[in-house]
């Protein structure tokens, strides 16, 4: 995940570059909270700003977050008031620093692309995640609003979010007999919020 070191210099631009609308927010956060009640401790894996982890956190959900980026846990502690609200740890999602069995759950949206060895991640999400906990994981798609994401975050950074690890939407390379892999329904993205300045 070293290469996911340049979201440093995005920080500050992220939250705005990345934003879907309230209503496909609120869709996205209810689908997660469906599938964790009832899980105690759950992991997110790319905390990145806390787009996700803040909104579960006000929910009521026991949470930590995984980052590799310094400036983007600095940015999801601003947006918390200034403290953490949930432990955060700067790590390596390829090699994260907790025991086996650690959480009840684990999920991440949009980051296996980033990471080249993915499968040293999921591997590493399995481990720290008991057994029969839950593991959620959105690969994000290429189609045209996700483009229009990704081509907005690209214009203000500079950086590119091309896969590097995973390919969007490969389902198929995370299904292995056995694995208890199941498809959730997409939360229908209808439109961007702005842009902003």
């Amino acid at each position: 995940m070293s290469d996911s070191i340049r979201f440093d210099t995005a920080a500050d631009h992220y939250d705005r570059t990345r934003a879907i609308s309230d209503e496909t927010m609120g869709s996205t956060i209810a689908l997660l909270a469906s599938e964790l009640d009832t899980r105690g401790r759950v992991l997110e894996v790319g905390v990145g700003t806390g787009l996700l982890a803040l909104r579960l956190h006000e929910a009521g959900f026991s949470l930590a977050g995984l980052d590799l980026s310094a400036p983007m846990l600095g940015k999801l502690v601003e947006k918390a008031g200034g403290e953490p609200v949930f432990p955060l740890v700067l790590g390596d999602a390829t090699r994260m620093p907790f025991g086996d069995g650690t959480f009840d759950g684990a999920y991440l949206r949009w980051v296996l692309h980033l990471i080249p060895d993915w499968r040293s991640a999921l591997a590493e999400m399995v481990r720290v995640v008991h057994p029969g906990g839950l593991l959620l994981v959105c690969l994000g798609a290429f189609d045209e609003v996700s483009s229009a994401v990704r081509a907005r975050f690209t214009e203000v950074t500079g950086i590119s979010t091309d896969p590097v690890g995973l390919m969007w939407g490969d389902h198929d390379a995370l299904a292995r007999p056995g694995g208890g892999l199941r498809q959730k329904p997409s939360v229908e993205i209808d439109d961007l919020a702005p842009a902003g300045p």
